[in-house]
């Protein structure tokens, strides 16, 4: 190759590096400032947050490191437990009553007996639909926790509901999220659902109606109260559709999910790229082999965070997250000077320089496509977005691990979660992840939304 070529391949990396003005972190200590063995690049640069909010804070008592706020508003929440509970946040509240059903059918008729077991699936299926119209996160209470088979995770519709499975089905915390939060994710899946929740509540409302008119012939004995029960739960799930029928307003007009507004998107976003960057590490759901791993859960997220976000080149986005994964790692700078081979403060610059290198900044494999295909960053610079959003949030993966290092070293989750399911949470590395995941996942969203016409 010659030099001329090499140049204009590597130009545009180089130019994109050099004119991002976003600090990650900032170190306090005149002695580390004043080493030279230390590349500061990305500590001489300018802060500005202006194109996104930040919050800084300090995992130790000489560096201060900043993330998005909604990422540190996540970790702050996590760690004190004092976020939302499962009854916060509610925007619809169904209220319908508890069917009491045990007299219908003793020591009567058969078909009083039948009568009784159809009420008992009627007000199964009241329950459940009610359920998810308050907390649509429950899509993933059905899923079984079984061997997964990776094919059949292509889409929002499926993965979303297995990335909710183990939170839902077994010992996990209800206060980790903070209730703003809590409710915009709420208001989002309900969304991106809607067409799932709506058939069990109209599946619902015909038991309903088919069991009144069952209840008033049957001769089954006292039964006003009842009749009385149940013509309130039908009129709740009435309420409930017509209440999921307004969640369809237009938001984003040209978009996928038209009616998610540029919030929720972002929240959606950061929590998807949360959970699915977490499996990508490891757990819970672990997949038989590291490519898999990479394809299922960086990959097809980052394809879809990116589709429903505007992108029209979402899957070479997320082929692109995942040829970073495959051709540089992160072993020997992760656990911030914990080796012995270098110290925390190098490590968090390489670890910063790695999340540069992963949204595809400056790194040696941009040029062009000669290694494989263009980066992220390439895609949505020839897309025509802006992407210093994206280059903030490459900058802001080392400190993701710094903080959870430094911070985080005694949080477990799913130490006794059963096979195939492995740990959640297993201390900091974990942590990390998590914190990664949603800023890559936040990210994105901020970028592709800049061009969007959405409220």
């Amino acid at each position: 190759m010659s030099i001329v070529l090499f140049f204009l391949l590597s130009v545009r990396a180089i130019v994109v590096e050099a004119n991002s003005d976003f600090t990650p972190y900032v170190f306090r200590s005149s002695v580390v400032n004043a080493r030279t063995d230390l590349d500061k690049k990305f500590v001489q640069r300018n802060w500005n947050s202006s194109l996104a909010p930040i919050t800084e804070y300090s995992p130790d008592d000489d560096t201060t490191i900043r993330l998005f706020t909604e990422v540190a508003d996540f970790i702050k929440t996590a760690r004190a437990h004092n976020g939302a509970g499962p009854e916060d946040a509610l925007y619809f509240q169904c209220n319908a009553p508890t069917l009491n059903i045990s007299s219908i059918g003793a020591g009567g008729s058969e078909s009083c007996k039948a009568l009784q077991s159809q009420l008992t699936l009627t007000s199964t299926a009241i329950d459940r639909a009610c359920s998810l119209v308050e907390m649509p996160e429950r899509i993933g209470a059905q899923v079984p926790i079984a061997t997964l088979d990776p094919a059949k995770l292509q889409s929002l519709e499926t993965q979303v509901p297995v990335l909710l499975a183990p939170e839902l089905q077994l010992s996990f915390p209800s206060n980790v999220v903070p209730i703003a939060h809590a409710s915009t994710l709420r208001s989002a899946l309900r969304k991106i659902f809607v067409d799932a929740i709506s058939i069990q509540v109209d599946s619902a409302i015909a038991q309903s109606t088919k069991a009144i008119a069952q209840l008033k012939n049957g001769n089954c004995g006292e039964t006003a109260a009842l009749s009385g029960d149940l013509d309130a739960s039908l009129q709740a799930l009435q309420r409930a559709k017509v209440f999921l029928l307004n969640t369809k307003t237009i938001s984003c007009a040209n978009l996928p999910y038209p009616s998610l507004t540029k919030t929720e998107r972002e929240i959606f976003s950061m929590y998807y790229g949360m959970l699915s960057w977490r499996n990508r590490g490891g757990g819970p759901w672990k997949l038989d082999g590291t490519n898999t791993a990479r394809r299922t859960w960086a990959g097809i997220p980052f394809s879809l965070i990116a589709q429903i976000n505007g992108s029209k080149n979402g899957s070479d986005i997320g082929a692109a997250m995942v040829q970073r994964l495959q051709l540089q790692g992160w072993k020997k700078w992760w656990n911030m000077g914990q080796n012995g081979a270098s110290d925390k403060y190098a490590d968090l610059m390489n670890m910063t320089e790695r999340g540069v290198y992963q949204i595809g900044v400056g790194s040696p494999y941009s040029l062009g496509g000669l290694f494989g295909g263009a980066s992220a960053e390439q895609i949505l610079h020839d897309e025509g977005f802006s992407t210093e959003i994206w280059r903030m949030a490459g900058m802001q993966f080392g400190n993701c691990y710094y903080d959870a290092q430094l911070v985080n070293k005694t949080e477990h989750i799913g130490d006794n979660w059963p096979a195939p399911l492995v740990q959640f949470l297993d201390g900091n590395t974990s942590m990390a992840e998590l914190c990664a995941g949603a800023v890559f996942g936040l990210g994105l969203s901020k970028t592709l939304l800049q061009n969007q016409s959405c409220h």
